[in-house]
């Protein structure tokens, strides 16, 4: 109906035939279909599921397919929320397409075993907060997760100051790799005073300069903390990256989010890719 299954129908054919002959597998499709109708406690519901082991002589393709049956049963749903909004067909298909096809990855991650694990990615795709625009995807109803505070001065200027966050003598993260040594490490942390705040900001290259610097309340303003809504970008890797590309994905996400969802207000656009990792 939607034109997702044009990869791995087949593969996803193959494992609905197992789990039907399979008295437990068909059990868990249920018992996990029906789960996933509790919108409250359904994320939480997702990342308690382990990939399913098939015991010794059983085929594996319906135990390692069996999470993305289950994903197939919110679809149809899926689809008709994003209908609601008038969003356009095309790009429903994609979203579902989206959803379905991280066989890929599984396949990618163990051998050419077909397999689906990325359960909590997928779930974003279904409850309509990730969308393909040209080259990036935009996540919406997403939050700050950054160890900064960004403040913005009246001439545009804008400035982050680290907040809660442990660093290392270079100026990077305390903790990721290169930079696990604690000599000559230090806490950064945003010091808020009567007239300003005072802090430890960040550079052009990521790092953390180790001079503070005083940021006079009535010349800047705070326009970012941890929790604010944002819109996250994502890098699938596919094509060429330019600046080009980005500008016309941000120039399009923000048509995209006044035309489809006016009511969602957002500070920044963040991106925290494993590619930029």
């Amino acid at each position: 109906k939607y034109g997702c299954f044009d990869k791995y129908g087949e593969v996803y054919k193959k494992a609905a035939m197992q789990v039907t002959s399979d008295e437990m597998l068909g059990r868990f499709l249920v018992l996990f279909a029906t789960a996933l109708q509790d919108v409250e406690h359904k994320i939480s519901y997702i990342y308690g599921v382990s990939q399913l082991v098939p015991p010794e002589g059983k085929e594996r393709l319906g135990y390692t397919m069996a999470t993305a049956l289950v994903m197939c049963s919110q679809l149809e749903e899926a689809a008709d929320k994003l209908k609601n909004k008038n969003i356009p067909q095309d790009m429903i298909n994609d979203v579902l397409r989206q959803a379905i096809n991280h066989v890929g990855d599984y396949e990618r991650k163990h051998s050419g075993e077909k397999g689906f694990d990325l359960l909590w990615w997928v779930q974003a795709y279904i409850d309509g907060r990730i969308f393909l625009i040209e080259r990036l995807e935009i996540e919406l109803f997403s939050f700050f997760r950054g160890n900064a505070i960004v403040y913005e001065n009246r001439s545009g200027q804008v400035v982050a100051l680290a907040e809660d966050i442990a660093l290392h003598r270079d100026g990077m993260a305390l903790g990721c790799l290169h930079y696990r040594d604690n000599e000559g490490s230090w806490k950064a942390s945003v010091e808020e005073t009567e007239d300003s705040w005072i802090g430890y900001p960040y550079l052009q290259d990521g790092t953390v300069a180790h001079e503070r610097i005083e940021l006079c309340k009535d010349k800047w303003k705070k326009v970012l903390v941890k929790g604010d809504p944002v819109i996250r970008l994502h890098i699938p890797p596919t094509g060429k990256l330019t600046p080009e590309s980005v500008d016309i994905t941000l120039q399009r996400a923000k048509e995209f989010i006044q035309k489809y969802y006016p009511d969602f207000v957002y500070k920044a656009i963040t991106c925290g890719s494993w590619i930029m990792d």
